[in-house]
């Protein structure tokens, strides 16, 4: 964090007053930045400009792999500025996205430019690169900037190249129709007005799914009151026998390749030319058509103000974080550093793209970027529960409209098409944890519970053709009870036929997630040795599966294991480098559990309970925008000494006692309501290890966890008018 700061700070970027004010100066844009060739620990990060869930995430793109998110922390060449990124995600190692890059030029004639994609790269200067929330920046080695801030649909890129001699120099920018990050064109348009303005429209493959997509872009140049003016302008094509072989042709306005079946090799775009040492790009995108994505851009950015588009940015990054509120001058900076940078990325994704879908007409938002759910139900959507519920009921609202159009819950909506299902119908769980924890805010929040049920009942019940795209094996699951091996589905039905054990567990959870959601709804109810894993080496902390492994210790009665055993998982798999992540983000997966070790909580899937345990914080206030709350977290005898991996014998990191507004509660665990309810928890600690074994999770009455083994989850909370 701090190099990215004092780089913004030489640019005359960052002043002292906004570094300390503002908790959007504690993010690291950079963490999980690495490369993840080999088998290392990269994290797939996307540094780049956006506002928070948004479509548009424009970055630079490196020209090496794995590159998921376009951007590596190395010394890769550039490939160009691209409009949209993955964040955090598997999938293809080259990437998703990377639509439609700009590439600036200078030094040469306007038809010998080197417009194609391997002639053109260039390195970045040392130490160039530089990022907050809502910007970022970087300089190549021959001297040229690129600047990029952004809104939810468009964006504004700067290009300042380096000063000459001539009293008019020209240079150059190139706009590229076939090269998105998979290199994975399959046909489109692009044209170019004498005024400036680039329109762009192609398709391409989802980065983790066997479909394509469309997407489209616009290009303005002509900013007003500017002296920028367009001195030249053409179109650049590579012969089909040779995509190496370009020809830049002047004053060509137009090309058009139809769509074809396989993957084009041809190189494509245009190249403008301008008389003077600054270039102000301003885009817009769209899943609809190149008028839509115009009309995108004129409306977000109408008047190309930078300091707005960026201020407005950086202040909605602020409210994000301001929701978990901290007294930085009291607590850890790495700890800080850690928190906020992952409470941002946890709310990067899923990406908002209301009014761009191209399938249905709908008054319901439309959220992409569900990639994939079986990576996010653990984690992010309880996150967003707590701190951003009216943005997460939009996106549970994205999904129940998902099933009234297709008749299931998207699963891994990537892209806009349906991407691979991993494991169970991990929208379920989501949609179960909704209902029972906004039941009474529902209607409120829009968001129609009768639709949510069926949609939870009809993916529970029926069959898809395709259950490896949307929904489950439900055939075979309520014929035996589990998944077998070497089972032909009557129906015709067919699938990726493995992982058999784990997608019966997730099943059963899906269907806990149907039964919550019908006791909360008041519907009738169909029939639907730790240390040793640890030593074993079974634990893997980047995997989603081990997220809730380390609190198990609290269901044996054990809460002061948990808190040893959450230190060592945060200290020796998390820290504020580029390999700060063990493993790849997954779409804010990673930032939001890391949110939730910080704070001490984690949730239950579909259910109000969240086990707490011993904060790496002394102290923090929740808001919730839904119910006008604040909850304030106090830890009595906070120990900064207990912040390593190893607390020193005697440090206090044990819970000793709970209190909810005053009243005292269980050792191990506490509900939504609570958490959301305003008021105050105060979190006693101390240091006494005999003690803390001895007291469990406490002696009010049910302080255990719930279990459905011994009769838990029977209601679904308190649902309390808040």
């Amino acid at each position: 964090m701090w190099t990215v700061l004092v780089s913004l700070r030489i640019l005359g970027l960052v002043s002292g007053s906004y570094a300390e004010s503002k908790l959007t100066s504690l993010v690291n844009l950079f963490i999980g930045t690495a490369s993840g060739s080999g088998g290392a620990s990269g994290g797939n990060a996307f540094p780049g400009a956006a506002v928070p869930h948004a479509m548009v995430k424009v970055g630079i793109d490196v020209s090496t792999a794995p590159r998921q998110a376009g951007y590596i922390s190395d010394n890769s060449s550039i490939t160009g500025i691209s409009l949209m990124h993955d964040e955090g995600t598997g999938g293809n190692t080259n990437g998703g996205y990377g639509i439609f890059p700009l590439f600036p030029l200078h030094n040469c004639t306007f038809t010998a430019c080197p417009v194609g994609l391997a002639a053109r790269q260039t390195l970045r200067a040392s130490g160039a690169d530089a990022a907050r929330p809502g910007y970022f920046t970087t300089t190549f080695v021959n001297g040229i900037q690129i600047e990029a801030t952004s809104t939810r649909r468009a964006g504004l890129i700067r290009f300042s190249y380096p000063a000459t001699n001539s009293a008019n120099p020209i240079n150059h920018l190139v706009v590229d129709l076939t090269n998105d990050l998979q290199r994975s064109f399959e046909g489109g348009t692009i044209s170019v007005s004498p005024s400036g303005r680039v329109e762009l429209g192609g398709i391409f493959l989802q980065s983790y799914g066997t479909d394509n997509y469309t997407a489209f872009a616009c290009y303005d140049f002509a900013a007003p009151n500017s002296n920028t003016k367009l001195s030249a302008f053409g179109t650049y094509q590579s012969t089909t026998s040779s995509p190496s072989v370009i020809m830049v042709t002047s004053n060509t306005t137009n090309l058009s390749f139809p769509f074809q079946s396989s993957v084009s090799k041809i190189q494509a775009g245009a190249l403008l030319s301008f008389n003077s040492s600054t270039v102000l790009a301003r885009f817009g995108v769209s899943f609809k058509s190149t008028k839509q994505a115009c009309a995108n851009a004129e409306e977000e950015i109408s008047d190309w103000d930078w300091n707005k588009v960026e201020s407005a940015s950086n202040n909605a990054w602020e409210d994000v974080l301001n929701r978990v509120e901290t007294n930085p001058a009291k607590e850890d900076a790495t700890v800080l550093e850690m928190f906020y940078s992952s409470l941002y990325r946890a709310s990067l994704v899923p990406a908002n793209l209301t009014n761009e879908n191209p399938y249905w007409t709908s008054d319901y938002p439309f959220y992409d970027a569900l990639f994939c759910s079986w990576d996010t139900f653990r984690t992010v959507h309880p996150l967003l529960s707590i701190i951003s519920p009216k943005e997460w009921s939009e996106i549970i609202n994205s999904y129940i409209d998902g099933w009234r159009n297709t008749g299931f819950i998207p699963e891994c909506r990537a892209n806009t098409k349906a991407g691979y299902v991993q494991g169970g119908s991990d929208g379920m769980p989501i949609l179960g944890d909704f209902a029972i924890k906004y039941i009474s805010k529902a209607q409120a929040l829009g968001v129609p519970t009768g639709d949510l049920y069926q949609a939870l009942v009809d993916t529970a019940e029926n069959t898809p053709p395709d259950w490896y795209r949307v929904g489950r094996q439900n055939t075979a699951w309520k014929t035996f009870g589990f998944i077998p091996t070497d089972w032909v589905d009557p129906s015709g039905s067919t699938g990726l036929a493995t992982r058999e054990a784990s997608r019966a567990l997730e099943y059963a959870l899906g269907d806990f997630g149907v039964r919550q959601a019908g006791i909360a709804l008041g519907k009738s109810q169909a029939d639907i040795d730790m240390d040793h894993y640890f030593s074993k080496g079974y634990f893997q902390a980047g995997n989603e599966p081990s997220f809730e492994i380390p609190w198990v210790y609290h269901y044996a009665n054990r809460p002061d294991l948990t808190a040893l055993r959450l230190r060592k998982v945060v200290y020796d798999n998390f820290n504020t480098g580029i390999r700060g992540i063990p493993g790849n983000d997954d779409s804010g997966a990673m930032a939001s559990l890391l949110v939730f070790h910080l704070m001490g909580l984690y949730p239950v899937p579909s259910s109000t309970q969240l086990l707490i345990g011993s904060p790496f914080l002394s102290s923090f206030t929740i808001h919730n925008n839904a119910f006008g709350t604040s909850t304030k977290f106090t830890v009595h005898g906070f120990d900064p000494v207990s912040l390593a991996s190893t607390p020193p014998t005697g440090s206090r990191v044990f819970v000793k006692s709970v209190s909810v507004n005053g009243r005292p509660g269980s050792l191990c665990w506490i509900d939504f309501h609570d958490v959301v309810g305003g008021g105050e928890i105060v979190i006693e600690v101390d240091g006494d290890a005999d003690s803390a074994a001895q007291n469990g999770c406490g002696s009010v009455a049910h302080a255990l966890p719930a279990s459905l083994e011994t009769g838990g989850f029977g209601t679904t909370g308190k649902h309390r008018n808040l």
